[in-house]
C-alpha cells in the first residue's frame, strides 16, 4: 500500500538541571517549548522531573513522571501526563563518554475540544532506547574546564497497548551536533535532530528536521 509521508521543520528549546541531593542520589528536572515553520507556531511545551539513584558501578535507576501539552492554532488541544521507569548506564573509554539509557514509559491522553480540559481518552506504552557518545573536540581553556564536545546519538521509540494500531514503531530519532561546555556545571547544545516515525493512521508517516537548542546546568557537583 503506498505510505503518505508528512514533511516538516521543527525548532526545539529544551532547559534541563541536574542536582545531587546526596552521594547515591539526584533529582532530574527539564522543560521544553517546540515550534514548527520557524517558530511560527508553537506546538507543544513540556514539564518532567525524575528522582534517579545509584545502582553501584556505571547504574543508574530513575522513576519520574512528565506533562505534555499539544497546541495547534494557539490553541492546546490534548494533552499528555506520562510516568516512567529508566535504567541508565555511563562508561568512559578513552576520551569518549558513552551512555545507555533504557525508559519505558505508560502514556495517559486527554483531548481538550475547544481548548477546555476534557477526560482521559486514550493510553499507550511507550518503549525507548537510547544511545548516546560524546568526546572532546576542543579545548578553550583547561583551568576553566571550558571546551567543545561532539555530542552522537540515536533513539528507537516503541509503543504498546489496545489503542495502538499502526504505529507500533513509533519514531527512530537521531541526533548529533556541537554541545560548548562552559565550565564544570554548565553546557549548551546546537543539535540537529532527524526524526522518523509512523503515525497511528493509516500508511501515514512524519518526517520531520529538528535543530534543538539544549542548556543544561548543573547543581551540587564539585563541592568536595
Amino acid at each position: 500500500a503506498h505510505r503518505s509521508t508528512i514533511h516538516n521543520t521543527q525548532q526545539w528549546l529544551q532547559y534541563y538541571t541536574q542536582t545531587r541531593t546526596g552521594d547515591r542520589t539526584m533529582v532530574y528536572a527539564d522543560a521544553g517549548l517546540r515550534f514548527i515553520d520557524g517558530y511560527a507556531k508553537s506546538s507543544l511545551h513540556l514539564l518532567r522531573a525524575g528522582f534517579g539513584y545509584s545502582l553501584g558501578g556505571a547504574w543508574q535507576a530513575v522513576p519520574g513522571a512528565a506533562f505534555f501539552g499539544f497546541h495547534q492554532e494557539g490553541v492546546r488541544l490534548r494533552d499528555e501526563w506520562r510516568v516512567y521507569q529508566e535504567l541508565n548506564r555511563t562508561d568512559r573509554p578513552g576520551r569518549w563518554t558513552i551512555h545507555n539509557r533504557f525508559r519505558a514509559e505508560a502514556r495517559f491522553f486527554r483531548n481538550n475540544p475547544n481548548g477546555l480540559p476534557g477526560a482521559v481518552n486514550s493510553s499507550n506504552f511507550r518503549f525507548r532506547y537510547r544511545l548516546q557518545a560524546m568526546a572532546p573536540l576542543a579545548e578553550l581553556s583547561v583551568a576553566r574546564q571550558r571546551r567543545i564536545l561532539l555530542s552522537l546519538a540515536d533513539e528507537v521509540f516503541i509503543n504498546a497497548g489496545s489503542s495502538v494500531v499502526y504505529n507500533t514503531f513509533d519514531n527512530n530519532r537521531l541526533v548529533a551536533g556541537p554541545v560548548m561546555q562552559w565550565g564544570p556545571d554548565l553546557q549548551v547544545g546546537l543539535l540537529y535532530n532527524h526524526q522518523f516515525g509512523h503515525r497511528n493512521l493509516p500508511a501515514t508517516s512524519e518526517d520531520s528536521d529538528i535543530l534543538w537548542l539544549t542548556v543544561t546546568h548543573r547543581f551540587g557537583f564539585n563541592r568536595d
